[in-house]
């Protein structure tokens, strides 16, 4: 595996064609054609993750937050942003980076953060809608298991909490190659018939691409007949936030302290009734005012997330919800573990490792 061929993979883990229209995910900055070394996953591009890059001997930093998020128009290295570009190009260092794409997942950022507070029965929060198509598409005998297994690997097949969800009936296909044809089987020139299974399963239109290239890496035929059909129903559910149980009921202080341990947090605000008792609790990991419509819709009394403006707290108590702010920092890095595991099982023999240089601009005062 190198630089040039990784995007493939990262792709599969968190499809860039996911993300909000005014995002930027994907390279942020590529060094191509070096042999990749290692991985190191961050929430944020800083001096101190590229210094703990290199001395792991990682020379791919894949973060949550994109380090080229807006336009530019000139590169000053005297500027926060020139001085890190310069950096990890001294340091032979490629950047990329997963934003929305890897909050709307449904093991995205929202749900390792409800995982790791603790929450039970986690749903979703705020549905978005993407298309879904029916991929058909039809195999010699010999590579229908082939076939599946990759285009499952891509993200076909995904119906809720199941994969690998396809349908499959055995038929014979029949083809005759023409003049420069080279058949996998048979002979140019000839009629031939073979067994063939005609395999269909859901695809999402952010992993489609992926799909095919999985779909063509894999089939043997030189040419290959395939069907794609639009579908009304919506299957995968993608979006932001979860809501669920806290495993006995609480006070918003009880679970603010615990929130707070759980994730090291180093800011911790209530807004509400610190008395006051919750059993269903809405989360959101980042800056999660604009959800607190959603949160009040669910059922849940508590919704704990980041960023809450002064005027947005006023409304979430206004709506009959306590809050627990907490870092950003803090309630976005429990997704980078999810990340890790899924990159080592598609990149087996790549260390990919979780960064340990905080990119958090808070600091605790203790008493």
């Amino acid at each position: 595996m190198d630089t040039d061929s990784v995007a493939a993979v990262l792709e599969e883990v968190a499809p860039s064609s996911l993300a909000e229209s005014w995002d930027n995910p994907g390279w942020q900055l590529r060094i191509p054609g070096r042999p990749l070394s290692g991985i190191l996953l961050a929430l944020d591009a800083t001096p101190a993750v590229l210094e703990e890059a290199s001395s792991l001997g990682c020379n791919l930093v894949f973060t949550h937050h994109p380090a080229l998020f807006k336009p530019i128009k000139s590169l000053d290295l005297a500027t926060p942003l020139g001085h890190l570009i310069a950096e990890a190009l001294t340091r032979r260092i490629s950047l990329w980076a997963a934003h929305t794409n890897l909050d709307v997942l449904p093991e995205g950022t929202s749900f390792a953060l409800g995982r790791a507070l603790g929450l039970e029965e986690l749903v979703l929060l705020s549905r978005v809608e993407r298309r879904e198509y029916k991929l058909v598409v039809y195999v010699p005998a010999s590579h229908v298991e082939a076939v599946k297994d990759a285009m499952a690997e891509a993200g076909a097949g995904r119906i809720g909490n199941y994969t690998q969800c396809f349908w499959q009936v055995l038929g014979t296909g029949q083809f005759r190659g023409e003049e420069g044809a080279s058949p996998y089987l048979g002979e140019a020139g000839r009629l031939e018939r073979v067994d063939e299974f005609r395999v269909e399963g859901v695809v999402h239109q952010a992993t489609l691409p992926a799909v095919l290239a999985a779909m063509r890496r894999t089939h043997p035929y030189e040419e290959i007949a395939y069907d794609l059909l639009p579908l009304a129903n919506q299957v995968n559910p993608l979006g932001y936030g979860v809501a669920g149980l806290l495993p006995a009921s609480s006070t918003t202080a009880q679970v603010a302290r615990r929130a707070a341990a759980a994730l090291a947090s180093d800011l911790c605000q209530v807004a509400g009734d610190p008395r006051r008792t919750h059993r269903r609790v809405a989360a959101v990991g980042g800056s999660g005012a604009s959800f607190i419509g959603d949160a009040s819709r669910s059922g849940a009394t508590l919704f704990i997330t980041a960023d809450i403006r002064y005027h947005d707290a006023q409304e979430a108590v206004a709506r009959g919800l306590d809050l627990v702010i907490l870092d950003h920092y803090a309630t976005e890095r429990p997704v980078l573990e999810g990340v890790r595991v899924a990159l080592e099982r598609k990149l087996p023999g790549v260390a990919v490792r979780v960064a340990e240089a905080r990119s958090s601009p808070y600091v605790s005062i203790k008493k």
